[in-house]
């Protein structure tokens, strides 16, 4: 759902910016119509939706002549949408955390609102571009990289209350290279700053690390810029993939959360896949083929993706294969099970112990019926 469209700065744009050449100036929509769409969506079943195609969702409302943010405005909108379509997807998508560091009492207030009623697993996507000063100034990405960490922490701050084990809403980073001012050193600027982050305990859902698309007409097309070292590029995304996303997928998405609504997308020979919807949805792998929307536990973590099996899955219905996916089970104990096949949890302890016994519980599984 379109909420505004060009982007909210009055002290220039982005180098590579699009926005204001194909949209002009910030505007954005009233209440009133959003609402009305609310209720035509409502009329033909719509459940899942996200305020996409902005460039900026906390500016909602924004005066850019007086330079005011009122909270109320996107407090009515968010709570239009609740209780309009009662849906169970609401997301959002991009956030400008120069804007909220500049505005941080009206923003915290924005942030509060859509934590109030969007749903598990929300993004609020950050163009950082750059955390190199000189490429940040030679671009005009405005504010600093204090302001950046600071709309982390504040995301971070409000949006970690969890629904079944997966946070409300968190920050997404956009990463860009290609970009004038930008050298090899740049590479380890930013990668030093994601570090900086990820030890202060500080989770995003996800990092986007891309090349620079250079359009007609934008500023960036006029100006000098450097050549990518397509090999230390590749090098640095490996490593921030390795180093970074990794352990953060597994603080976002714990073993024992669930991931409602997967959709099932396609199979890799035993391995099937899915997403549910929403912003980044979150790509998972489970060894049980589905062929239906399906809540999963998660029970292991790829690089950038998640392992999981369906919640409330009985384990005498599992396979050796299958079983060996669970945590703590393994070769020799997905064999045991599949001979003796425990009837309660008496029979089950003795064959995987005390710990992954709390594994199997957490997981959400079952035993001849009843609950792990």
């Amino acid at each position: 759902i379109d909420i505004s469209s060009g982007c909210e700065r009055s002290d220039g744009y982005c180098s590579f910016c699009t926005e204001s050449l194909l949209y002009g100036s910030f505007e954005w929509r009233s209440i009133e119509g959003i609402v009305q769409e609310f209720e035509k969506l409502r009329s033909i079943g719509v459940k899942a939706i996200r305020f996409g195609r902005s460039s900026n969702v906390v500016a909602y409302g924004y005066d850019r002549s007086r330079g005011r943010l009122d909270p109320a405005l996107p407090e009515e909108l968010f709570k239009s949408a609740r209780t309009i379509l009662e849906p169970e997807v609401l997301h959002v998508d991009n956030g400008n955390p120069i804007f909220i560091a500049a505005h941080p009492r009206e923003s915290r207030a924005v942030i509060e609102s859509i934590v109030k009623y969007d749903t598990a697993g929300d993004t609020i996507s950050f163009g950082v571009e750059s955390f190199d000063k000189e490429t940040r100034k030679r671009n005009n990405l405005g504010g600093s990289v204090e302001d950046i960490i600071f709309s982390i922490e504040l995301v971070n701050e409000i949006g970690k209350k969890r629904v079944d084990g997966i946070p409300k809403l968190l920050p997404g980073i956009n990463l860009l290279y290609g970009l004038p001012g930008q050298n090899r050193n740049s590479f380890q600027t930013d990668y030093e700053h994601l570090a900086s982050i990820q030890r202060k305990d500080l989770l995003l859902r996800r990092i986007n690390i891309r090349q620079v698309m250079v359009f007609p007409n934008a500023r960036i097309s006029r100006m000098a810029r450097p050549k990518v070292d397509h090999r230390l590029f590749e090098k640095h995304k490996r490593r921030i993939r390795r180093e970074i996303d990794a352990e953060m997928l597994k603080k976002v998405f714990p073993v024992g959360a669930v991931v409602r609504g997967v959709i099932p997308e396609f199979s890799e020979g035993l391995i099937h896949f899915g997403r549910p919807l929403g912003t980044y949805p979150i790509l998972l792998g489970t060894p049980v083929a589905f062929e239906n929307k399906t809540d999963f536990a998660v029970i292991d973590h790829g690089m950038r993706s998640i392992t999981g099996i369906p919640v409330g899955t009985e384990l005498n219905d599992l396979g050796e294969r299958e079983l060996k996916f669970l945590p703590g089970i393994g070769r020799d104990r997905a064999k045991t099970l599949v001979i003796k096949r425990p009837k309660a949890v008496g029979e089950l302890l003795p064959i995987v112990g005390p710990e992954v016994l709390k594994t199997l519980s957490l997981i959400k599984t079952k035993l001849g019926g009843k609950w792990l």
